[in-house]
């Protein structure tokens, strides 16, 4: 469970397993809240934070900052229409995926072909962004990079990455960044706005035979507190135990950190 020395923490709090053992049941799962620049760090105990992994949909905050840093995207309400033909609907698609998005409303339900026809116009200019802020492997090849294994990021920087946001140190433009912050907003946990995107996906190759990995990632600002940013992921041998359970396992181990309750 060793950080990196960009988010060193002074203080290390171990959160043990066995309260939350029914939550957890079979699946192996990692997570990580710091706060502010990582005074402090919260780890549930057992964490594999240095292992990386498909984003799935949590690319979808990166993405859309290096778009509208780019001019790719114009803001929240750029509209993008669904191209049926060329973005044929599949079986496992929600429903809400079949018709036409703003950049907002495709980022809420992470409409993936909305991010696909987006990434084809970024192209070639990923590789620099990513490797400016040490986004995982820092791969951004064609149009489904963030789902196929071409990119993995791991726990720690997908942490890092968010905590360098909130901190407004990924150099990209204010309007940018002011624009992902806005369209993050995911509800509260324990009274506390939350900016966060969930992601899941199969672990190997392109098939859904399982096992499936999933995330919630995302930042916290408590009042007279420092930034609480964190970064959950799970896997399981069935789509239905990832279905969700990043959100919900995260509230859990977040309401005591927000509460100074541990």
């Amino acid at each position: 469970m060793a950080l990196p020395a960009s988010l060193r923490a002074q203080e290390r709090r171990v959160i043990a397993r066995a309260p939350h053992q029914s939550w957890l049941g079979r699946r192996t799962v990692s997570f990580l809240c710091i706060e502010g620049a990582g005074s402090v760090a919260h780890i549930l105990e057992g964490s594999d934070l240095g292992a990386r992994h498909r984003p799935y949909g949590t690319f979808d905050i990166a993405n859309a900052l290096i778009a509208l840093d780019l001019g790719v995207e114009s803001g929240a309400q750029g509209a993008r229409e669904w191209d049926r033909f060329r973005r044929p609907s599949a079986p496992h698609w929600p429903g809400i995926w079949r018709r036409d998005h703003t950049l907002a409303s495709a980022f809420a339900a992470s409409v993936l072909w909305y991010f696909q026809d987006m990434a084809v116009e970024v192209g070639d200019a990923y590789a620099a962004y990513l490797r400016r802020w040490g986004y995982g492997t820092a791969q951004g090849q064609g149009d489904a990079f963030w789902m196929d294994g071409t990119l993995e990021v791991s726990v720690t920087e997908q942490v890092g990455f968010l905590a360098a946001l909130g901190a407004g140190a990924l150099n990209v433009s204010i309007d940018a960044s002011e624009t992902v912050i806005a369209i993050a907003q995911d509800g509260s946990i324990a009274g506390v706005d939350v900016h966060g995107v969930s992601g899941a996906g199969p672990v190997y190759g392109r098939g859904f035979g399982g096992p499936y990995g999933g995330w919630y990632v995302g930042w916290m600002q408590p009042p007279g507190r420092a930034q609480l940013t964190f970064a959950l992921y799970v896997e399981a041998m069935t789509y239905r135990e990832i279905d969700g359970y990043g959100r919900a396992m995260s509230e859990r181990l977040l309401a005591p950190i927000v509460s100074n309750t541990l």
